[in-house]
């Protein structure tokens, strides 16, 4: 591989090394540009068809492109080279959950999860397929695992809250969304989070601040669509969202 390479792919990436392409989907990934990633990853598969990851590159790709089922054909394929790597079973188990395919997301999470229990990211798909089949105390547990090994990432911290807030757990959901604000103290969904656990605890002053303070950080953020209306709401309405 070699700078001249990267510079003028087009003239000498054909000739030196597949990784080429490789290398430069993933850069064109990381600025945004997932249509060009998405033909440097083709480039690269002509050149080596059954190497594993451009054909995760290509999924992710297609997934940021919203064409879901596209990439799930090319997450199918990469496992058909590579039926251990837990990342492409990750990779598989998101697409299938943007497809509202819980089940299967579940499945493909849980055979990542034999390959690398240590994956926080697998947990932290577990949790939430697991929630979309309002399997909320198997979700806790999924939320739990993952910050046993990330405890400090804001997300996991959210979902844990939120599940909270699902069981009508209020005290320790609060508790959660207020651990999520100390690690990100300007992220919209926590401050709405916690202005949910403080309404169901009918807190209701400390609850509007807290929308408040959401609605300011992300006025368009369509999780703040519904605050009015959680406003009217009894607890148990407002959890049903």
């Amino acid at each position: 591989m070699t700078t001249s390479g990267h510079n003028d792919p087009d003239n000498q990436a054909d000739s030196i090394d597949p990784d080429v392409w490789l290398d430069r989907g993933f850069e064109l990934f990381k600025l945004g540009r997932f249509d060009e990633a998405l033909q440097a990853f083709d480039r690269g598969l002509q050149l080596a068809p059954n190497h594993p990851a451009p054909w995760c590159g290509r999924g992710r790709a297609f997934a940021e492109l919203g064409r879901f089922n596209d990439a799930l054909q090319a997450f199918d394929r990469g496992l058909e080279l590579a039926p251990n790597e837990p990342g492409l079973w990750l990779d598989r188990g998101n697409v299938l959950f943007r497809l509202q395919r819980f089940d299967e997301a579940l499945l493909a999470f849980d055979r990542g999860l034999e390959l690398d229990p240590n994956e926080p990211g697998l947990w932290l798909g577990r949790g939430h397929a697991l929630v979309e089949l309002e399997r909320f105390n198997d979700a806790l547990q999924a939320f739990d695992r993952g910050l046993e090994l990330a405890p400090n990432e804001p997300g996991l911290w959210l979902d844990r809250g939120n599940v909270l807030f699902r069981l009508q757990r209020f005290d320790e959901a609060l508790q959660a969304y207020d651990r999520g604000l100390e690690l990100a103290p300007n992220n919209p969904r926590l401050w709405l989070g916690r202005g949910k656990a403080l309404f169901g605890l009918e807190r209701f002053d400390e609850a509007l601040q807290a929308y408040d303070r959401g609605l300011e950080l992300a006025p368009n953020n369509p999780a703040s669509g519904s605050v009015a209306a959680t406003r009217s709401m009894d607890s148990a309405d407002s959890m049903r969202r």
